[in-house]
């Protein structure tokens, strides 16, 4: 008996290529393949290659080619059914029994999925057949023609006859089990269920659309978005919209990024940016957490940027944090300004939504953040009840030895939560300069540092000062602080996550503290480099400390500007002909003023 396909590619998806072939082939990675010595043929230089994407092996000097069963079926003698059970074996899956309930769950899945494929292609056309839904997508949205036909959107009119004409040859019963249609209970009629949608086709691993997910366009529609219910062949738990896609870019990014609505996704992967699964607008399960472990070591969480997203990011980190581990990893992404991915990848375009992604915090960190903020300082019991549950979230980490360290850095980050701290040294005796010859290097050190800072250097350090201990000065300022971008990325971090407390008005003890919690040892750097204490400590008034930072701000904007500049010239000059002659001319004038 045929064995079902999806029990097949189950097992060609848990089990690489290289995996398999290299118990009997020493194999080499050779940029995206494997190449090793033939299996079917004496040869001295290698010409047998494996290549894990496309899933299969090819000899250049036999001509052999195959997949992972064939390449067994062919080394080792066996026959398909001992290869299947050999291979299942070895990717932890149990022996497959056939029944005559297994060769009617193949035959009902087959159906399945035609109805789907013949339902997807007649929506996909009367997508474009609809200038309204085009138009929508592409303007409204900002979506390429292209993304558009390499997804297969689609589209299901109000009045259209697709039911009666194009699925005369389904049954009933495997019209509804498909989720596509429902029976109305008055008229007894079958009904589709995506009425005056867009159709966001939901595939599974092995590339067969499964379900949809509804974008409405008709304002009278109960919900914006709706989902295929669960059926025999789809799991929402188990599955996440763009996998299939997502995986096949897994040698380029470590990272996946998880976003939560369908055009979130598509939006990003028209940008460039491949990597990204949506969980369906629902909340992460772990099932879908360890499928994602499996083709990736980096899990990047990015929703929205509001408080709802916020917290459902908190949520989610907690859930998870046990599972981490040096294998696998769990990020989060905020972004600022309460804009979910698609607004802000428009409204501020790639480059800066990568700069937001390499902004990611580790789970643990997040989980610190999110927590700290919603804290009263000054209140002891709130210190305790944050301490107690930040002890116990960290305490779940499975992995033994990362716990161990993780506590040690959060035993780091608690002792600065002390009532006393600043006075945690009052009962040690004054250090003696001439009798601690460490102190007078340290101090000559910092001194000798300050002198071989560069000019944006020092610039950096007194306007990240500034902001790190009188936040006030820069409400006026703040479309000017987002215009700078640091060269120093760390700055970068604190920048960011300054404006983003001060759009949510904390208060300026709580902003300090937090920053000072976060950016512990950057915090320390700065204050020991920054020549602008003293300074800003004798201005007798908000106006003149704002004053003083508009200059520092100014300053430091000329002064990048004019190493831009410079870096234009050398290369000008480094290349320079009759057609460059001019460009640099013009360029001197600008140095000049």
């Amino acid at each position: 008996m045929k064995y079902p396909k999806n029990y097949l590619d189950e097992i060609k998806q848990r089990l690489k290529v290289s995996d398999v072939v290299s118990k009997s082939v020493s194999l080499k990675k050779r940029g995206k393949e494997f190449i090793g010595l033939s299996p079917f043929k004496n040869e001295r230089t290698p010409s047998f290659t494996v290549n894990n994407e496309k899933g299969f092996y090819h000899c250049f000097s036999s001509g052999e080619h195959g997949n992972i069963f064939d390449f067994v079926m062919k080394t080792q003698g066996l026959d398909f059914g001992d290869t299947v059970r050999m291979l299942a074996h070895q990717a932890g899956m149990p022996q497959f029994k056939f029944t005559k309930k297994n060769k009617e769950q193949e035959e009902r899945y087959s159906t399945y999925t035609k109805i789907y494929q013949v339902y997807n292609n007649k929506c996909h056309k009367a997508l474009f057949q609809n200038p309204h839904v085009l138009d929508y997508l592409l303007n409204s949205r900002k979506l390429s023609k292209e993304i558009i036909e390499e997804f297969k959107l689609g589209y299901v009119p109000f009045k259209n006859d697709f039911s009666e004409k194009t699925f005369s040859e389904f049954s009933e019963k495997d019209l509804l089990n498909s989720g596509i249609f429902y029976k109305n209970e008055k008229t007894g009629k079958i009904v589709e269920r995506f009425v005056e949608r867009i159709l966001f086709p939901i595939h599974n691993l092995t590339n067969d659309i499964v379900a949809y997910g509804g974008r409405t366009l008709n304002k009278n529609n109960f919900a914006k978005y709706i989902n295929s219910p669960e059926t025999e062949f789809y799991k929402k738990g188990l599955m996440l919209f763009n996998l299939q896609k997502a995986k096949q870019n897994k040698h380029r990014d470590s990272d996946v990024i998880i976003v939560e609505g369908y055009m979130d996704a598509v939006s990003l992967y028209d940008q460039g940016i491949k990597n990204v699964v949506s969980n369906q607008g629902t909340s992460i399960t772990e099932g879908q957490i360890n499928i994602l472990w499996r083709y990736f070591a980096n899990i990047n969480i990015c929703l929205d940027g509001d408080e709802s997203g916020k917290q459902a990011s908190n949520r989610i980190a907690e859930k998870f944090i046990p599972y981490i581990s040096e294998q696998k990893k769990l990020f989060i992404t905020e972004l600022i300004e309460n804009k979910d991915p698609d607004d802000y990848i428009k409204d501020y375009g790639k480059e800066e939504f990568l700069n937001a992604l390499n902004r990611k915090l580790n789970v643990e960190d997040f989980i610190w953040n999110y927590n700290i903020s919603k804290i009263n300082f000054s209140d002891t019991y709130e210190l305790s009840k944050f301490e107690k549950k930040i002890k116990q979230i960290y305490a779940t980490i499975k992995d033994e030895v990362l716990n161990k360290y993780m506590n040690e850095k959060l035993a780091e980050k608690l002792t600065i939560l002390a009532p006393n701290q600043k006075n945690y040294n009052k009962n040690y005796k004054k250090r003696d300069i001439k009798k601690n010859p460490f102190f007078l290097r340290d101090t000559q050190k910092i001194f000798q540092e300050k002198k071989e800072l560069s000019r944006e250097s020092i610039l950096e350090i007194n306007i990240i000062f500034i902001i790190m201990k009188y936040p006030e000065v820069i409400n006026d300022n703040v479309d000017k602080i987002k215009s700078i971008k640091f060269l120093n990325k760390d700055f970068e971090d604190i920048k960011f996550y300054i404006l983003n407390f001060i759009r949510n008005n904390y208060s300026k003890e709580e902003l300090i503290n937090s920053v000072k919690l976060n950016f512990m040892k950057i915090v320390e750097n700065v204050e020991k480099k920054s020549s602008i204490n003293s300074i800003m400590k004798n201005k007798n008034n908000d106006d003149e400390k704002k004053l003083l930072f508009n200059e520092l701000v100014d300053d430091y904007i000329e002064t990048i500007k004019n190493i831009d500049l410079k870096k234009i010239e050398e290369n000008l000059t480094a290349n320079l002909d009759e057609t460059s002659f001019n460009q640099y001319l013009e360029l001197k004038k600008q140095l000049n003023n």
